[in-house]
């Protein structure tokens, strides 16, 4: 991974990582307990080439392929959630196609981040939610709860999001 052409951030996850996988915790160095990553679940997930031993000089494949499929599907999920919103397959593909060409996501998606991630958690709460009050029932919002709690331990400034959708759940 440290010939991998990325970021400082990601490198700094993958660093964790590598110890983490090799039963060293989650650390930086060996034997000092700081902690200098953001992203805690990502940075857990990121362990898995680790302890599966891929080559450290291609593992940085893991977080680049998991984000294309993440993207793929968040894709996917926001083509089919605006479609059922709208009943308009028109909005529904310029929906899509912001997320695809919006090149900050894609940016930073494509480097290793847990930007997909984070974005295909957000576009399964709002198609829990949806899904809960087109159908009444509360096994959906108890999966968007869960799914938001999962959000937070991917990036603890997820928060943000989990508080704007319990704000739309009171006001709906």
């Amino acid at each position: 991974w440290y010939f991998a052409p990325s970021r400082e951030d990601i490198m700094i996850s993958m660093r964790y990582a590598d110890n983490f996988a090799n039963g060293h915790g989650i650390v930086w160095n060996i034997g000092e307990r700081i902690e200098g990553y953001t992203n805690f679940l990502w940075t857990v997930i990121l362990a898995l080439p680790h302890i599966i031993r891929i080559p450290k000089n291609i593992t940085f494949l893991f977080p680049v392929t998991i984000n294309f499929i993440l993207f793929s599907v968040s894709t996917y999920l926001i083509y089919r959630l605006l479609q059922k919103v709208t009943s308009s397959n028109i909005v529904a593909t310029l929906a899509s196609c912001v997320l695809v060409y919006f090149l900050p996501y894609a940016y930073w998606g494509s480097m290793g981040f847990e930007t997909s991630l984070i974005v295909f958690l957000n576009i399964t709460v709002l198609w829990l939610l949806y899904s809960g009050f087109q159908r009444n029932t509360s096994i959906y919002f108890i999966a968007a709860s869960v799914t938001l709690g999962i959000g937070w331990l991917v990036r603890d400034s997820y928060i943000i999001f989990l508080f704007a959708s319990i704000l739309v759940f009171i006001i709906l």
